[in-house]
């Protein structure tokens, strides 16, 4: 049994710094300093991705809201039950576009697009006015009051997968980890 924490003993003051040889202490610090460095490079340099990321997708799909909600005016006044089912249609086309709602100035569903699961969850009542959005891990909603004028005739709520622009991402950050690897790699071998 005492030989065993012996042999812990040496082990701990192998590692300390007073016991490491001077091109051991250089090669720590050159690691140190390297991963240091580039760690917080590439961290800064993800965290601007995923804001522009965020930045061009709220201001991609606000502007196809704002096409839809227009395109949507007509058929809204006219009660064109039909012709907002044709315009929401058009969202098939578009694989991001997970769920979509329009409701009329009162609140209520006027019609619904999902691709796959319900949209229970999206809603929120009372709806907001103006426009806001939400982030989530992979999705994003964005929520719109159309207005003719002055007049408000209802809201719609959009729902998109961002899953793809996040891939962009992880990409970088396995590009990151894998400079870093090398980099430690030849500052070992050097």
């Amino acid at each position: 049994m005492c030989s065993h924490y012996v042999r812990e003993a040496r082990v701990i003051k192998f590692l300390t710094w007073r016991n490491l040889s001077i091109k051991e202490k250089l090669i720590l610090m050159s690691f140190v300093t390297t991963g240091s460095a580039l760690f917080l490079v590439g961290a800064i340099f993800i965290a601007g991705e995923i804001l522009n990321v965020r930045q061009s997708s709220l201001t991609y799909w606000s502007g196809l809201t704002k096409t839809i909600s227009q395109n949507s005016i007509p058929a809204i006044t006219g009660q064109d039950k039909k012709s907002i089912d044709n315009i929401f249609g058009t969202l098939q086309t578009n694989l991001d576009v997970t769920c979509a709602v329009l409701y009329n100035d009162k609140g209520n569903v006027m019609t619904r697009f999902d691709r796959g699961d319900p949209c229970r969850d999206m809603t929120q009542h009372p709806l907001p006015k103006g426009e806001s959005h939400h982030f989530g891990l992979t999705h994003m909603d964005l929520t719109q009051e159309i207005k003719h004028g002055q007049d408000s005739l209802g809201t719609i709520q959009v729902r998109a997968y961002l899953g793809g622009s996040y891939s962009k991402v992880m990409s970088y950050m396995t590009t990151l980890f894998v400079i870093m690897g090398c980099s430690f790699l030849f500052g070992y071998i050097l």
